[in-house]
């Protein structure tokens, strides 16, 4: 005898043709049972999730005897045989099957029946098919959780699901973790000049002589007038270590040498440091090339405390995944130096300033792509003057007395960054249609 109760008095429809037990009444179906996915049931404690208007069939190892329990307005039962019961979501809810079998042994099936959001999944594996997204119904709102590739994958999604549900509830994730391998080189070019600039002359007449020769110019070998003859000028081999140009002139009755330098030169370029480090997408990740140098704090009591402050090269990069192929950088590059020029002193030590070059910058650029930073540059200038007392002080004419080195330190920093993806997901959040 198989008997069903249900909490509003209604009783399981068996198929029509099925023998009828003593004292059970047999109710009609409102429609043929359709058939839907054979679920076995072993336990005694079960779960079933059901989306609504879809059914399942729950496969017995035994005859029924008794099923109750449930909500009819949750959840519809037919038997389809004396081992057999199809089970229909009707609306979203819980409810308790109950079952009792032919050896009085009770099965607790919990069912839960889900809201149908088919159209939706459907819409969005069709139009995202490199995403891994599943979509719940709970009432009127739907809750959407899985893993794009995109950032921007998200708000398009949610945006669609909006069409179809007043209320979205977002959980998606960035596929990853994502990673980002910074390969970075930084330079220091030294373009630094050194400009010497100085003219030193010898002149011999028949009544006067006269030379200048400050600085490192060798002077003139000999600077010869004989008498009843020519004048003649000699240059040493030895003078022309330092000169760029010679010059002399001789004539009747006087004889002209000078050596003239002009002199420049430039330095070269230096690699300071080449790192390679990795960063989650999002997250800072920072490179100082430098030093620290220590600071005097006055404490209380008449302590003193030290704290250090880095100097050097700083590099500071954030970069965010936009894509397989696209990554946006806010880089900050920082240049830094202990100044003397802007020292204090405390308790008889002396403490150097810093001067700084900072650049901030943000920018969009694929994968592999090379981004270099210039214009980080340290500017000296020093002059050195070599002169003949009162005689290279006299205006106009005195530049011929002397003579004037200028050192010109400039250094220029550049930074050259190169990201690479480096991340992989894990098995689990590669979508199905996907290698």
């Amino acid at each position: 005898m198989l008997v069903v109760g249900l909490c509003v008095s209604q009783t399981v429809m068996l198929p029509s043709g099925m023998p009828l037990a003593t004292g059970v009444a047999w109710a009609q179906p409102a429609h043929a049972p359709v058939a839907g996915d054979i679920v076995q049931v072993t336990t005694s404690r079960s779960k079933l999730e059901i989306a609504e208007r879809f059914a399942k069939v729950l496969q017995f190892p035994r005859k029924i005897l008794r099923v109750d329990g449930f909500d009819p307005a949750v959840l519809s039962v037919t038997a389809l045989a004396h081992d057999q019961l199809r089970v229909q979501g009707i609306t979203e809810g819980i409810t308790t099957l109950v079952i009792t079998d032919e050896n009085n042994v009770i099965s607790t099936i919990d069912v839960m029946v889900a809201g149908d959001a088919r159209l939706l999944q459907a819409v969005l594996r069709r139009e995202y098919p490199n995403t891994s997204v599943t979509v719940t119904k709970l009432k009127d709102n739907v809750l959407l959780r899985g893993w794009v590739v995109e950032p921007q994958q998200i708000t398009e999604i949610v945006d669609i699901a909006k069409l179809y549900y007043p209320n979205v509830l977002n959980q998606m994730k960035m596929g990853g973790p994502q990673q980002v391998q910074l390969r970075c080189k930084v330079m220091e070019v030294q373009r630094s000049k050194m400009r010497a600039l100085g003219f030193n002359f010898s002149y011999l007449g028949r009544n006067v002589a006269f030379s200048s020769t400050p600085g490192t110019i060798s002077p003139l070998d000999t600077l010869s007038l004989p008498i009843g003859g020519p004048p003649g000028v000699g240059l040493a081999q030895s003078g022309l270590r330092n000169a760029t140009m010679s010059l002399g002139i001789v004539g009747d009755d006087f004889a002209f040498g000078g050596l003239l330098e002009a002199l420049r030169e430039e330095g070269l370029l230096k690699i300071q440091a080449e790192p390679t480090i990795v960063t989650r997408s999002g997250e800072p990740a920072k490179i100082v090339s430098g030093g620290e140098f220590p600071i005097p704090v006055p404490q209380g009591l008449g302590t003193i405390a030290i704290e250090w402050r880095e100097f050097g090269v700083r590099l500071e990069s954030v970069p965010m995944i936009l894509s397989p192929n696209r990554l946006k950088q806010t880089i900050i590059a920082e240049v830094s130096e202990r100044d003397l020029a802007n020292a204090v002193t405390l308790n008889s030590t002396t403490v150097p300033g810093l001067t700084k070059r900072t650049v901030e910058t943000q920018v969009e650029m694929n994968f592999g792509q090379t981004l270099a930073i210039g214009g980080l540059i340290s500017s000296r200038k020093t002059a050195q003057t070599s002169k003949i007392p009162f005689l290279g002080e006299l205006p106009w004419v005195g530049a011929a007395f002397r003579r004037v080195n200028y050192d010109e330190a400039e250094t220029e920093l550049l930074v050259l960054i190169t990201p690479e993806f480096v991340a992989g997901m894990d098995p689990s959040q590669v979508p199905d249609n996907l290698p």
